[in-house]
């Protein structure tokens, strides 16, 4: 989780815009309609991701330990067989959090197929 991004959500403040306008009164509260419109759409869309960091937090995915996550996905890509042919690279696109531990699960990107899988195993005496 990126801590930078929650702390900027958290100290989000209201436009000057409309600050500026509420203390110098120019022009009657009819022009700072529309900029508490939007106020009120920027505020929905940072309670939005608000809501949406706090059920990452609360996942019991996010609570797994990144060593045990890694573990779980080299299984699932060992067990499968899909290891050569990277199907189990779809996990990667479940969430920010399993692509990140996927990218640094060097076990997952260090096997090498020699032989071509569209011909199955060769047997050499």
């Amino acid at each position: 989780m990126d801590i930078g991004f929650l702390k900027s959500l958290l100290c989000d403040q209201p436009h000057p815009d409309i600050l500026s306008r509420l203390e110098t009164d120019v022009g009657g509260y009819e022009c700072i309609l529309p900029l508490l419109d939007d106020e009120i759409q920027r505020s929905s869309a940072r309670l939005q991701r608000l809501r949406e960091y706090r059920n990452a937090l609360s996942s019991p995915m996010y609570t797994l330990l990144p060593e045990l996550l890694s573990r779980i996905f080299f299984i699932y890509a060992f067990d499968n067989d899909s290891l050569y042919d990277v199907r189990w690279t779809k996990l990667m696109f479940v969430c920010r959090r399993w692509r990140d531990v996927a990218l640094h699960t060097p076990e997952l990107w260090s096997f090498v197929q020699l032989n071509d899988p569209r011909q199955g195993p060769s047997y050499t005496p």
